[in-house]
């Protein structure tokens, strides 16, 4: 193997040296046979590790900054650089996220991200994304409890899990347990804190609460406007998380406690109907939030997606049939009354439907078209020539251009150029 040395300079750190040197050699095997994937990645997370800036390697290697910061961390990533040596279906910035998180040491993660598909991989980033933030935001609402000495319990128990409800409990004297009671020991309680999202009202300055009546909710989104006599601007107010607290007392825990178990009169079928009900409510808390968390990612996933359908040069076929069946459905009887005499057709629901269920794409898209010209049409009245609305402009110009591009015999008279705003309704001669 040809070796070239050279003198090295001893003003130049070691550091420095092997950055200069790993970009030479980065762009010499790129001049020569491309390094594999995993190999780019291990030399430019080896850059940024001796100190060098992405925007140093970006300028180095002549590429973007962005691209170096995502390839740095998947270098960098065990996982993510065998999936990039694996060739996975997984793209630049999907295997940047496998890297983040394992950098963060977040194995579950991960796992869950490697195992997903390629198309639902945004779907389940989100969904981890979002369960971690929920995390984040009950250990921050926690911490308050945790400084008194309570225990926290990460997930509603259930009614077998081995925790005592206080709202289940009495003193020794038979009197209800209030919040006051865990505040004695905490150290023997454990905490529950169910969220409701977005339920409270609070000053921006100075976080007290606000009463939503005390608000002029007509401000939002104009800091310029005067809220009403009496009333604050709604952009001096946000919206924030309600922690509600409920004091679980450790079954092992409730002997020598001062506390028993609230004994009613023994009905075995009233008991089990009633912890039924308890396990019920609190699994079905549990659905909406779990399901919460999947519908918000699902959004996020989709959203991503309808670029992506709009951008191709051919529509999928079924997409004329799909846009006539929602405004179909969107149609008031006179509005369908006139579509039927325009398409010839029974002016009934069914018949309508039917006729776009039987419609291929071309005569889809004449269906969309007379329900347009139908809604269009209902709107302009005998005035139209000074009080046209934009849709009916946009409406009489469309006409007007059908017509002649399609040689049919029909132009717009003086009163829809006029309207069309094609010409000053005072220029038209009433005389003739």
């Amino acid at each position: 193997m040809p070796v070239w040395i050279t003198d090295a300079d001893p003003a130049v750190n070691d550091n420095e040296r092997r950055i200069a040197r790993t970009i030479d050699q980065i762009n010499l095997n790129e001049r020569r046979i491309p390094l594999p994937d995993a190999d780019l990645a291990s030399g430019v997370a080896l850059t940024l590790e001796l100190g060098a800036s992405a925007t140093r390697v970006a300028e180095g290697l002549q590429r973007k900054r962005s691209e170096i910061t995502k390839t740095a961390a998947i270098g960098a990533s065990p996982t993510a650089k065998r999936l990039l040596t694996e060739n996975r279906q997984i793209d630049l910035d999907q295997l940047a996220i496998i890297a983040d998180y394992e950098q963060r040491g977040d194995t579950d993660a991960v796992q869950r991200l490697e195992r997903a598909g390629r198309y639902d991989f945004t779907y389940v980033h989100k969904r981890i994304d979002t369960e971690r933030a929920a995390t984040r935001a009950l250990l921050e609402a926690a911490l308050p409890y945790a400084a008194y000495g309570f225990g926290i319990l990460t997930t509603e128990p259930d009614t077998n899990a081995g925790f005592v409800s206080a709202a289940t409990l009495t003193t020794s004297d038979g009197d209800p347990v209030t919040a006051d009671h865990p505040y004695a020991d905490p150290r023997k309680w454990v905490v529950w804190l169910a969220v409701e999202k977005n339920a409270l009202l609070l000053d921006k300055e100075t976080g007290a609460l606000v009463e939503s009546e005390a608000v002029d909710w007509n401000t939002r989104h104009n800091p310029d406007a005067e809220p009403g006599e009496g009333l604050r601007h709604a952009e001096s107010v946000q919206r924030a998380d309600r922690w509600t607290p409920t004091y679980y007392l450790p079954e092992d825990a409730l002997a020598g406690s001062g506390f028993q178990v609230v004994v009613p009169e023994p009905d075995p079928e009233i008991e089990a109907d009633t912890a039924a009900v308890r396990e019920q409510a609190r699994l079905a808390r549990r659905r909406v939030i779990e399901l919460n968390v999947r519908g918000e990612a699902a959004n996020e996933r989709r959203n991503k997606f309808l670029p992506r359908l709009v951008a191709g040069a051919t529509l999928h076929q079924s997409t004329a049939r799909f846009v006539a069946e929602t405004l179909a459905h969107k149609l008031n009887h006179t509005e369908r009354t006139k579509v039927a005499s325009l398409l010839r057709i029974d002016a009934s629901s069914e018949a309508l439907v039917t006729a776009i269920s039987n419609a291929s794409p071309n005569r889809a898209w004449t269906i969309v078209l007379a329900m347009q010209i139908a809604s269009t049409e209902l709107e302009i009245g005998k005035s139209l020539w000074r009080d046209a609305l934009p849709a009916t402009q946009r409406y009489l110009r469309f006409l007007g251009e059908a017509a002649a591009d399609l040689d049919l015999d029909f132009a717009l008279v003086d009163v829809e150029q006029a309207a069309a705003e094609l010409i000053d309704y005072h220029d038209i001669d009433i005389e003739s």
